[in-house]
């Protein structure tokens, strides 16, 4: 089943095209990396699929996303995002779409190595370990397809390689599809992921 189609896809900023006619579709129980060099506009394209694209007169796309009705996103952007005056497992807990959801919050927490941030708040965690609460609350929505915006950038080795195992995992498991940006090869390769390659056009 098709989940999104992006045809023609141009992202224009300060009247320059760095993003132009860029067309490829997400089918479901499927796994794609998008890579690209930095300011290449791989951002943009998540905020096109979740409706939150601000355009300006210096900022702005074309083309055409039809997505298959009542598709359910979850994701997990590149810097943290959490409120500061409650615990981790509260901001996780947010997440949880009915009463149930939340037994599967200490699970998740276990899996990614924060069970120990239980009661912690945000800003007594260190940079590793709030990314892999943002999966662990990506991971609790209800979802169709999960987007993954730089989410190991700070992970060591051992915790990446365990991550990565545990979401693909998870993702075959509940047969959902996932959209992962990354500059780390090894991360596609890990997730089978099929490439989506973005290539820069400069054209005024």
């Amino acid at each position: 089943m098709e989940l999104i189609n992006l045809k023609n896809f141009s992202l224009c900023v300060n009247k320059e095209f760095i993003v132009k006619n860029l067309s490829f579709s997400i089918e479901s129980n499927k796994i794609y990396g998008i890579k690209a060099e930095n300011g290449s506009g791989k951002t943009s394209i998540l905020d096109v699929i979740c409706n939150t694209f601000h355009s300006s007169q210096d900022y702005s796309y074309t083309g055409e996303i039809t997505k298959k009705d009542s598709l359910k996103l979850s994701r997990v952007f590149q810097e943290p995002r959490f409120i500061e005056s409650i615990s981790v497992e509260k901001n996780i807990c947010l997440s949880a779409e009915k009463k149930s959801d939340k037994n599967n919050v200490f699970f998740l927490m276990e899996k990614l190595n924060i069970s120990d941030c239980y009661k912690k708040t945000p800003g007594q965690l260190s940079g590793g370990q709030l990314q892999r609460a943002s999966i662990a609350r990506a991971l609790l929505h209800n979802f169709d397809l999960l987007l993954l915006d730089e989410p190991f950038s700070f992970q060591d080795k051992e915790n990446r390689e365990n991550i990565i195992d545990f979401i693909k995992d998870f993702l075959n498991k509940e047969k959902k599809s996932c959209i992962i940006i990354s500059h780390n090869d090894e991360d596609f390769a890990m997730l089978n992921a099929e490439l989506i390659n973005i290539k820069s056009n400069n054209c005024k």
